[in-house]
């Protein structure tokens, strides 16, 4: 089964459990699982499952360790901000949460955006006090850059943000007077407007597209946030996304958001353009990933072996033998290097190639320029 394929299933999955789409009549759990798990997805393919008939006892507790424990770094954060907040508004200290925490709560079901991490926009001359608070709860400094600091607790982590999206000199000067702008009802906690925003997913998007760490999730996050604020000033979100150059690139993502989430129509570049982000992962894989991916190059797996050794799909209890074969191959040819080679120079090839078209599609230069003319 295609990578491509595993992505739209679980596109599906999201919907099923969004809108009472109909399921795809035959879904490969495990790879489904996997996925999922990269783009912060569990929740939605967990209530997928329950009840079929299909999904194997191991798969099911698969999803169920890994949707129980993120709800349960979901409860531990929401203990450590409530705990946070008030300490906050006691010393007037003020502060904006951001991204997680905002999601979360325009999702019909607030576990369906868990997340570990709780951000904060701050003032920086107050993040040594915010650190003394942290520090009474049982954090510890992980972390300080020049405009965060990174605070956690087993696997709570507190970002603390003295600057929002310092990725551009338009974007800085754009929220570099945000303060004055954001709303406050008791002058210790602030929000955005709404247009703000959207502006800062899109900018922040159009970051993590360009350092390849954008996920499936986060597109999900902006048709959420688009359907839950339908009165949004068009005019100008227009005008300021033309002014911070990502004006094509919050074209073709809300675009992707509404053919994927929204049931619009397909296209052959929005169709690249959903790939391509599919194939990324916003986090880092751990470990046992790694070891993963190595068994996964030294024995692949059926679906991709049967492609391989066609007879394999009128026998596949000889899959082991032609590992072996594999192997044998892999190790005595005279001409492997050759072909590792020409194999990496077309992988290459395809990838430029995939980016380049990226880069037209969004206007944006992946290499980590923007080129919006």
């Amino acid at each position: 089964m295609e990578k491509r394929q595993i992505y739209t299933e679980l596109i599906a999955a999201v919907n099923h459990v969004l809108h009472g789409t109909a399921l795809p009549a035959h879904i490969h759990w495990g790879r489904l699982i996997e996925l999922a798990q990269r783009h912060r997805l569990t929740g939605f393919v967990y209530r997928c499952i329950s009840g079929r008939n299909d999904v194997s006892p191991a798969q099911i507790q698969q999803i169920e360790t890994i949707y129980f424990t993120a709800v349960g770094d979901h409860i531990r954060q929401e203990h450590y901000a409530r705990a946070l907040f008030e300490e906050l508004h006691r010393r007037e200290i003020r502060y904006m949460p951001m991204r997680g925490w905002c999601m979360r709560a325009l999702y019909p079901e607030p576990t369906w955006r868990t997340s570990g991490d709780l951000e904060l926009l701050c003032d920086a001359e107050k993040l040594e006090e915010l650190g003394e608070i942290l520090s009474g709860y049982g954090f510890h400094c992980v972390a300080v850059t020049e405009t965060e600091a990174v605070w956690a607790l087993d696997h709570v982590r507190i970002i603390l943000h003295t600057a929002l999206i310092p990725i551009s000199e338009a974007v800085t000067a754009y929220f570099g007077d945000a303060w004055e702008r954001f709303l406050t009802d008791d002058g210790v906690e602030y929000r955005m407007t709404d247009e703000d925003y959207c502006l800062y997913i899109l900018t922040q998007l159009s970051y993590l597209m360009v350092i390849d760490r954008i996920s499936i999730r986060m597109i999900l996050d902006l048709y959420v946030y688009r359907n839950a604020k339908p009165n949004l000033d068009r005019g100008k979100l227009e005008a300021e996304l033309e002014k911070l150059g990502i004006l094509r690139f919050a074209h073709a993502i809300e675009a992707l958001c509404e053919v994927w989430f929204g049931g619009a129509e397909q296209t052959d570049d929005l169709m690249l353009l959903g790939s391509y982000i599919a194939s990324n992962s916003a986090y880092t894989a751990d470990a046992d990933d790694s070891k993963k991916r190595r068994i996964y190059v030294i024995f692949p797996p059926y679906h991709v072996m049967k492609r391989r050794y066609p007879v394999l799909r009128l026998c596949p209890v000889l899959l082991p033998v032609f590992w072996a074969v594999r192997g044998f191959a892999c190790i005595f040819s005279r001409h492997r290097d050759k072909i590792r080679r020409e194999g990496g120079r077309e992988a290459t090839l395809r990838s430029v190639k995939t980016r380049e078209r990226v880069c037209s599609i969004t206007g944006l230069d992946l290499g980590g320029t923007n080129t919006e003319k």
